[in-house]
């Protein structure tokens, strides 16, 4: 087993970057086989107890920062002592416990050089060939690395910024390419519809928000012209500003407050803008195509921030201490045209983590490859463009059971860390079908497409093609992907499909609809989040979740099947809001389906029904994570017993009825009865965007409620 040591800090000084990059790599090296072992000195702020969660975390004594330092930077003080006590401490703490090899040291620290590497190199060589891996920003001082990785964008002068700093053996992995973010930001990198307008917008300034950026950001959204605009704002909750903000807000049903979020992943995809400052979210937002207007609340970020700027994938407006809510309010009016950004997904396609994963590896397996998403935009730019073998194959069909793509799309195949390989396209639509193989090479990386690989994915009966009947464009189809058929399709489970989920873009569900995804992916199935029938586009599955709005047949008729999930025992309970209107009801065992949709509300047939049993103390966001984890089981059911739903489908018995829309003034208490009276009521209010109130003595007062 290859052992990986890791040596990085954080705290409300520090931030929480270098960390979290760290960690996504961590992640991956552990899904591989590999050990992991993080060295962390304490500090207030710190994340120590988090990772300790999932690695093991050996603790350094604390130290209390030294911002007096004789000579020392601000960066080399976030260390708290000298480099060479530094790495005393780390070979007391592996020492400790009897570590005294490594497969590759890596290093994330402003405060860490060539002294402390080589002392902690030598401390591993006498019984192990340790290499070095380092992660910085800064170019300012000497490593003594086999490998460094710098994600940051500086235009031409990316790829020189290293020089004299490193040796000749070092491999430099440079550019917004290897930004270090998180898997789920590659899946879900071409599933972002396009932003045509300003409605919602993200702030975020870090958890601990030590220059109160986001009270600025705040302060200038509060102006009337913006008050059609729905705003995110995202705190820790240790954060000095957050009763001021508390309070600003209070009033404001547009704004809506989030604390302590595992991720920011559902916000960016949501936003149609962010503000914020120019950390690793920079990268985060690029991948997402989310534009930015970027406040530097560190040195290190002021650099590429203003390349980023010059070259128009954000909005730069300066280091956060000369930056007040006026120039905000300003810069949101000056960049709101959809076309003022260069999409950030030209920069970063959110598989920097893979990248850097086979160079720690040296080394690439093809076993395992599978076929994802067929319309991802960096496969099919990237791969097109830099291919450096072009390889024509002729492919005789098999028996298959086919499934529907689009022409226009390429094929892309990718090991089992989704990394690229290589894209395939069918060059005409006779059954004896011509196929192109474009293979990339990446710089660190290679892929011998050779005659035998080809052979042996004929062999393997992988590629047939069909030509559509009822449609003027040939579809191409592909039955299974590179594994092995019988594992990966099981009796009755719904073959690889282009699946469309469609929900109102500000529903409650979009937060949980993540995990969706990340199973029908893994389920090898193209998925595509939109949320207007206008985006709509031929396919063969479309989940129809939380969508308010009636679907025309004409839409309906772009997927083979529109599935609707319904809580209720219908055909009782059509209409609106079913769970809060049975909930008022006093009902804790709450049916849901899973239904045909039709162009007669809530009226197809019934594929799937099971039930939400609550126990009737839950509040609006549990018995919607409840509700969300049901619908998600249902539509992964579907998929998984495809066939026996159609066979054992049911047409809705007996009369109909229907739940009215629920209006603000539903959520009205009365003040002459109890709590306890109204209990159900408070349940299903919405704490932020339809509160619970009350009347009395001629004025209006709103109530929230939170379980203690």
């Amino acid at each position: 087993m290859s052992r990986f040591i890791f040596r990085c800090d954080s705290s409300n000084l520090i931030g929480s970057g270098h960390i979290v990059r760290c960690r996504n790599i961590a992640r991956e090296l552990v899904k591989s086989g590999a050990e992991v072992i993080f060295i962390c000195r304490p500090q207030s702020g710190d994340l120590i107890r988090s990772l300790d969660e999932e690695f093991n975390v050996l603790s350094l004594p604390q130290i209390l920062p030294n911002y007096n330092l004789n000579d020392q930077s601000l960066h080399l003080s976030w260390l708290g002592c000298t480099q060479i006590e530094d790495a005393t401490d780390c070979i007391n703490a592996l020492l400790s416990q009897d570590i005294d090899t490594a497969n590759w040291l890596v290093v994330d620290h402003y405060s860490l050089d060539s002294q402390w590497e080589n002392i902690m190199l030598g401390y591993f060589s006498s019984k192990s060939n340790c290499k070095l891996l380092v992660i910085d920003d800064l170019a300012n001082r000497p490593h003594e690395a086999d490998l460094l990785i710098d994600q940051n964008f500086f235009g031409s002068k990316t790829q020189q910024r290293y020089k004299n700093l490193v040796s000749t053996k070092c491999k430099l992995l440079l550019g917004p390419s290897y930004a270090l973010i998180g898997p789920e930001y590659s899946q879900l990198h071409s599933l972002v519809p396009l932003r045509m307008s300003m409605n919602r917008i993200l702030i975020f300034f870090g958890g601990s928000d030590i220059n109160n950026g986001t009270l600025k950001a705040v302060k200038a959204l509060l102006s009337k012209e913006f008050s059609h605009i729905f705003v995110d704002i995202v705190l820790g909750f240790k954060c000095s500003s957050l009763e001021e903000i508390n309070s600003l807000i209070k009033d404001k049903m547009n704004f809506t407050l989030h604390t302590a979020l595992p991720s920011l992943i559902g916000l960016i995809a949501r936003a149609d803008l962010a503000i914020g400052t120019g950390g690793i979210t920079t990268w985060e937002k690029a991948c997402l195509d989310l534009p930015s207007i970027v406040i530097s609340d560190g040195e290190n970020q002021i650099g590429y921030n203003k390349y980023l700027h010059n070259h128009r994938y954000t909005y730069y407006l300066g280091d956060i201490d000369q930056v007040n809510p006026d120039q905000i309010r300003q810069a949101l009016n000056y960049v709101s045209s959809p076309h003022f950004f260069q999409p950030g997904s030209q920069l970063v396609d959110g598989l920097g983590v893979f990248r850097v994963i086979h160079a720690l590896h040296d080394q690439l397996s093809t076993h395992g490859c599978r076929v994802q998403s067929a319309n991802n935009k960096y496969f099919t730019k990237e791969f097109l463009n830099s291919y450096k073998n072009h390889i024509n194959l002729n492919c005789k069909c098999e028996s298959f059971k086919p499934l529907s793509y689009d022409s226009s799309h390429n094929y892309c195949v990718s090991d089992l860390s989704n990394l690229p390989l290589f894209v395939m396209r069918f060059l005409n639509t006779s059954l004896s079908n011509a196929l192109n193989l474009v293979v990339r090479e990446e710089p660190h990386y290679s892929f011998n497409c050779d005659n035998n690989f080809s052979q042996s994915l004929l062999v393997q009966g992988i590629f047939s093609e069909h030509i559509r009947n009822n449609h003027k464009l040939s579809s191409k189809y592909i039955y299974h992907c590179l594994q092995s058929p019988t594992q990966i399709l099981k009796s009755g489970q719904l073959p690889p499909s282009c699946i469309s989920i469609l929900t109102d873009q500000s529903s409650w569900i979009n937060n949980y609809l993540p995990k969706l995804i990340f199973s029908l992916w893994e389920r090898n199935h193209a998925v595509r989040l939109i949320h207007s029938v206008d985006q709509l586009c031929e396919g063969d599955v479309c989940f129809v979740l939380s969508f308010s709005s009636i679907i025309k047949s004409q839409f309906l008729s772009l997927h083979r099947f529109n599935l609707v999930v319904h809580e209720s025992d219908l055909p009782q309970g059509k209409g609106w809001s079913p769970m809060s209107w049975q909930i008022l009801e006093g009902n804790n065992s709450i049916p849901i389906c899973l239904i045909e949709a039709s162009h007669n509300v809530d009226s197809g047939s019934i594929y799937l029904k099971d039930q939400i049993n609550l126990e009737g103390h839950e509040l609006s966001s549990e018995w919607r994570k409840m509700q969300a984890a049901k619908t998600i089981e249902l539509c992964l059911r579907w998929c998984d017993n495809n066939n026996d739903c159609i066979i054992n489908s049911k047409p809705q018995y007996g009369n109909s009825t229907f739940y009215k829309k629920r209006k603000p003034d539903d959520s009205m208490l009365d003040v002459n009865y109890t709590i306890s009276d109204q209990f159900d009521l408070l349940r299903i209010v919405d704490n932020e965007h339809y509160p619970a109130y009350f009347q009395h003595r001629g004025q209006k007062y709103k109530i929230k409620i939170e379980e203690c």
